[in-house]
């Protein structure tokens, strides 16, 4: 189904099954053909034919955005290079202030870096954070440092 898939993108992008077909290496007929198994699959009519263009209808405009999501995740899968070593869970106690300001772009750049890791962010006041990294519930701190 994700070649009928991107052959319907196709259609959408270039508003015909012939200039689709063009541009990805198809006949018209092979297009309207991966559309038509794509409509039997979905049981839904995604394209008004009555018209030169091929207009979504409106089942075919929820099914776009849809297809846009699936597509997409399936690009991405093949671009997972991250090794085991950078794959898990990083527990980060931070205090409000910095949750409210620079912290969001440091996860940000974190998150770009290691996609393998996910961040869990717990919000608390710089003593109740210190007491979890010590006891090991947390992995790192952004608090305010304490007075010892």
């Amino acid at each position: 189904m994700l070649s009928e898939l991107r052959t319907f993108l196709a259609v959408v992008r270039y508003g015909s099954f012939a200039k689709a077909g063009e541009h990805i290496g198809l006949t018209q007929g092979a297009v309207s053909a991966q559309i038509q198994r794509l409509e039997q699959h979905v049981e839904l009519r995604l394209f008004d034919r009555s018209a030169r263009r091929a207009t979504l209808t409106l089942e075919g405009r929820e099914v776009h955005s849809r297809a846009e999501h699936i597509v997409n995740a399936m690009q991405q899968l093949g671009n997972m290079s991250y090794s085991d070593a950078e794959q898990g869970t990083v527990v980060l106690g931070a205090i409000t202030s910095a949750q409210q300001s620079w912290l969001i772009d440091a996860l940000a750049a974190f998150r770009n870096e290691y996609a393998g890791i996910t961040l869990r962010v717990i919000p608390g006041d710089s003593l109740n954070i210190i007491a979890q990294v010590d006891t090991g519930d947390m992995d790192l701190a952004v608090m305010v440092k304490p007075p010892y």
